[in-house]
């Protein structure tokens, strides 16, 4: 059987907040993991527990204290802030629990946003990626004028505007309703199935861990425990 590749790999990952003079606050300590091509993982904790901090490091928003990251082999602890937003920008689509579409910006605007900022605009796509998710009568609606499951929805689309090989979802259902988030993990759990992307959802929610392949427990800062189904 030929083995699965590492798409994500953390050896030893700590992050340390400086919050000041003899005041600092560790996100995580000794983080390691790895993360399968197409796998579906789900990394559960309470508030506070480091899952946040751990997105963070995974989606190359910020980078650990201590310990190496890696991405498809390359070592991103160490790139430059213009390297890890190129790689984020290629390989890593985000999808927030607050959506964090553009207000002045209609749908597909917003889905057609991360192409622009990788210098190519692609409307074909932007449309195709709406019709995907159900919202191809809603293109030239702005944030305001959509509902809270349909902005998500719109996230949705933008994080797949530049085929990216990883989805991370930070809390997706954490701002609606039980229904509204059910129709949300469908579609998630559906860029696993159909298009092998490698999803990883971070929440407090178990409710979600019904689709993960895998769910790891946070706790303090440290991973206490795997789950695998």
């Amino acid at each position: 059987m030929r083995k699965k590749k590492i798409v994500v790999e953390c050896k030893n990952v700590t992050k340390i907040y400086n919050l000041g003079k003899d005041n600092e606050t560790v996100g995580v300590k000794n983080i390691n993991l790895k993360i399968y091509n197409g796998e579906k993982i789900v990394i559960l904790g309470p508030s506070g527990s480091g899952k946040s901090t751990l997105l963070h490091l995974i989606g190359l928003i910020d980078k650990p204290t201590k310990g190496k990251i890696t991405i498809n082999g390359k070592d991103v602890s160490k790139m430059s802030d213009d390297e890890m937003a190129m790689i984020r920008r290629e390989k890593i689509g985000f999808v927030f629990q607050f959506f964090q579409l553009i207000p002045s910006l209609n749908a597909i605007e917003n889905v057609l946003l991360p192409m622009v900022l990788a210098g190519r605009r692609d409307e074909s796509r932007a449309l195709e990626l709406l019709k995907m998710v159900g919202l191809e009568k809603r293109i030239k609606h702005f944030p305001n004028q959509l509902s809270g499951g349909e902005q998500q929805r719109v996230a949705i689309a933008r994080a797949l505007a530049n085929d990216p090989e990883i989805i991370i979802a930070d809390e997706p259902t954490g701002n609606l309703d039980s229904k509204t988030g059910y129709q949300i993990v469908k579609i998630l759990d559906s860029l696993n199935k159909k298009f092998g992307k490698t999803l990883i959802i971070v929440t407090h929610n178990r409710e979600l861990t019904d689709i993960a392949r895998r769910v790891v427990h946070i706790r303090d800062g440290k991973i206490i425990k795997e789950v695998r189904k």
